[in-house]
């Protein structure tokens, strides 16, 4: 345009053209105007991204995106692409052009559906704001992307039996279980033998028969799932659809326990992949945004991206009771990845946290032989109930059946035909 202004200019001057210089005057009037305008908007347009931060498979959320414009100058035109991850959109794309009045909002939403466990970033979203006259344009960009995780999949009784789960927590002690004097859990009808200072003279006046306090264990049985994710422990054709099942049986396993309000926890071998750039070296271009997340549950993951991704081995995470713990333990079981090369299923028995005599371990990977039954005899041996969940197509064969049956090791061969229930890629 500056090219074409420069030749008009000389055109007038040599032909000494009035209504030329006129109109070219014009032109370069509207173009101040037009980049003056642009300018306005831009220094007072404001951007909102609702959404869910968490999400449980198969649940359906809807983001937001909310243009503001507090300024006096209307926007006549915007343009707005969303990037949405391929696994959990519904519709192919996401643009719109809205137009914007002084002093008011637009925007538009969209659907996504969990449809498979991960970790996603929705975004970056990619905007152009032009003037009235079309003389002007700008295309802005929002580099930072926003994270979403989609917990793995909880499988039910319909579609997947765990009979083993039934044993969990109705464990066989010679130890006499010791009551808490400090919590009291109820009361109930007196019965020969009960001490009398458990006697709950309150309650007897009101029932107008003896009641005694029931006190809550003074230890906890404990689970603790190890989730073998090394690449080696899945010697099958397809060992990513084995381990997602693996952590699928996992969450279901943790999810059953919560329920029964015990304490879990969880160790894994597998991967998950942080970010390699800090949030302090992205920088948001021309547009200024107020990013709202509407979180369903805690500890918001990191949204930043670096160059290339770290691929880190979790820390295990302690047995704990509660719907809390179960989110950090779906939330974790989310971001894992197959691991290629790591420490064994046997190293990871030995490396993880010490668990109370009488608690439970159990155990997820794709193979079971004599050399893991015999690390399992050892947990056995210092007085914890093993249940080995193995996961394959495979049919178990009578002599590791029988094996972990004389080690008094509970073993479930599992394979259920599922949905897609990959990773994000």
């Amino acid at each position: 345009m500056k090219v074409a202004i420069a030749a008009g200019l000389v055109l007038a001057a040599y032909f000494q053209s009035g209504p030329l210089f006129f109109m070219l005057a014009l032109a370069v009037s509207l173009a101040i105007l037009a980049q003056l305008w642009l300018r306005e908007i831009v220094d007072h347009l404001y951007a909102t991204r609702t959404m869910e931060s968490h999400l449980f498979f198969g649940e359906q959320t809807t983001v937001a995106i909310t243009f503001s414009n507090p300024g006096r100058l209307p926007v006549p035109w915007l343009e707005l692409r969303e990037s949405q991850p391929m696994a959990l959109r519904v519709a192919q794309t996401c643009d719109k052009v809205l137009s914007i009045g002084a002093r008011r909002q637009a925007g538009l939403t969209y659907t996504l559906v969990g449809r498979r466990r991960g970790v996603y970033s929705l975004g970056p979203m990619m905007v152009t704001v032009g003037d009235v006259f079309g003389l002007a344009r700008r295309e802005l960009c929002l580099p930072e992307p926003r994270s979403l995780i989609v917990y793995p999949r909880i499988l039910g009784a319909q579609e997947l039996e765990l009979p083993a789960l039934a044993l969990f927590g109705d464990v066989r002690t010679r130890r006499r279980v010791v009551g808490d004097p400090a919590r009291c859990g109820g009361i109930r009808e007196y019965q020969p033998g009960d001490p009398l200072h458990d006697i709950h003279w309150r309650a007897s006046a009101a029932a107008g028969s003896l009641q005694v306090k029931q006190y809550e264990p003074a230890t906890t049985i404990q689970t603790m799932i190890y989730l073998d994710l090394e690449h080696a422990g899945y010697p099958m054709r397809d060992p990513w659809s084995a381990a997602e099942l693996a952590i699928s049986v996992a969450a279901t396993v943790a999810h059953r326990l919560v329920e029964l309000r015990q304490e879990v926890g969880l160790a894994t071998n597998g991967q998950i992949s942080l970010p390699a750039r800090s949030a302090g070296n992205q920088i948001v271009q021309g547009l200024k945004t107020v990013e709202t997340a509407v979180t369903a549950a805690p500890s918001t993951p990191a949204s930043d991206q670096g160059d290339e991704d770290i691929s880190v081995t979790p820390a295990p995470l302690k047995p704990a009771k509660g719907r809390a713990q179960l989110i950090h333990v779906l939330e974790l079981l989310a971001r894992l990845e197959l691991a290629e090369s790591g420490p064994g299923l046997r190293r990871m028995l030995l490396q993880t946290t010490a668990l109370p005599w009488g608690s439970t371990a159990v155990i997820v990977t794709g193979a079971a032989d004599n050399a893991l039954l015999a690390a399992l005899h050892r947990l056995r041996e210092t007085g914890l109930q093993v249940v080995l969940i193995v996961v394959t197509r495979q049919m178990a064969s009578a002599e590791i059946t029988g094996r972990a049956r004389s080690l008094g090791v509970r073993l479930q061969y599992i394979w259920h035909d599922m949905p897609v229930l990959g990773a994000a890629v």
